[in-house]
């Protein structure tokens, strides 16, 4: 009976052994299916483009000179300059604007001479320092004598051959300028003995950028020497004294009402603004009338000179 049990017990255990592999075989092939399923769906795509174009960066924008020391009378030049980087090479930027304008006005105003100036048609720029991807970029103004003193800033703008821009800006100064321009001479013409000759004409110009006021002195002679100020006019013969030769702001004004030459400086009490207008010369210009009357004792060639000094009040 020992025996038959032990059979049968081996006989139990040798089919639930194949049932459990059997079980097994199933789950294996069950996640053996479902992996390689996974594994078909897991692929990968490479993706490429080839970037033609890339933005300029204008790094940098600096002004010379800095200050700005205009002249008197006529035009200075001021020189905005730029280094650009651009990825596709420094001959990719094909053109370049720039603005100068007063801080007191924007970027955007109309040209004018005393606080606004555009250049569209700046200069080809140039490789810089030998490099492949840097650029010099300059664009010139001139400017005028009477432009506004002040604060300014130069805005320049660079395009690449897509047309992709890039800005930057810089402040700089331009300085005062007090500055006069006069009539060069006056000649009376041929005079006598006891005659009053005709009122000329002497017009002083503002030639600088500020408003200005005037004083007059006068000496005989063309040399300002010790014994030539105390005489209006040194003649071949004899010398004129200052009540001989005067001078007004009004030219309706008799002989006897204008005020006499001095070797003192004179106050003119007269302020010469600043040009604004851009066309022609207009109130700052003004006209200072002078006259002279020939007394007896003097004779030949006469000279005397004149001198206005501007100052600011």
């Amino acid at each position: 009976m020992i025996i038959q049990i032990k059979k049968r017990t081996l006989k139990l255990f040798g089919f639930a052994s194949l049932l459990t592999f059997f079980l097994l075989g199933i789950i294996f092939s069950i996640f053996s299916y479902s992996f390689v399923a996974y594994g078909v769906n897991n692929t990968s795509v490479l993706i490429r483009v080839n970037i033609t174009n890339t933005e300029p960066n204008l790094y940098y924008v600096i002004v010379t000179p800095d200050p700005v020391g205009l002249s008197p009378g006529a035009n200075t030049t001021v020189n905005c300059t730029g280094r650009v980087w651009d990825y596709n090479g420094w001959a990719d930027i094909v053109r370049v604007n720039a603005t100068i304008y007063k801080n007191t006005t924007t970027v955007n105003a109309v040209d004018d001479n005393n606080n606004h100036y555009s250049n569209y048609n700046c200069s080809a720029c140039t490789q810089y320092a030998g490099s492949a991807s840097n650029a010099t970029c300059i664009c010139a103004f001139n400017v005028t004598y009477y432009v506004d003193n002040g604060t300014w800033e130069c805005n320049m703008t660079v395009f690449d051959s897509y047309g992709v821009n890039s800005s930057n800006k810089t402040q700089f100064t331009i300085n005062q300028l007090l500055a006069i321009n006069t009539t060069d001479e006056v000649d009376y013409g041929n005079l006598v003995v006891t005659q009053t000759s005709s009122k000329e004409t002497v017009n002083i110009t503002n030639f600088g950028n500020i408003p200005l006021n005037l004083t007059l002195r006068s000496y005989g002679g063309t040399e300002d020497t010790e014994s030539n100020q105390n005489w209006s006019m040194i003649c071949a013969l004899g010398n004129m004294s200052f009540n001989q030769h005067r001078w007004t702001l009004n030219s309706s004004d008799p002989f006897d009402n204008m005020k006499s030459m001095s070797n003192s400086t004179s106050d003119l009490n007269l302020t010469i603004p600043q040009r604004i207008n851009d066309v022609a010369i207009a109130n700052d210009k003004n006209s200072t009338y002078i006259q002279l009357r020939v007394p007896l004792t003097v004779g030949g060639h006469c000279n005397g000179t004149l001198i206005f000094a501007a100052f600011v009040s």
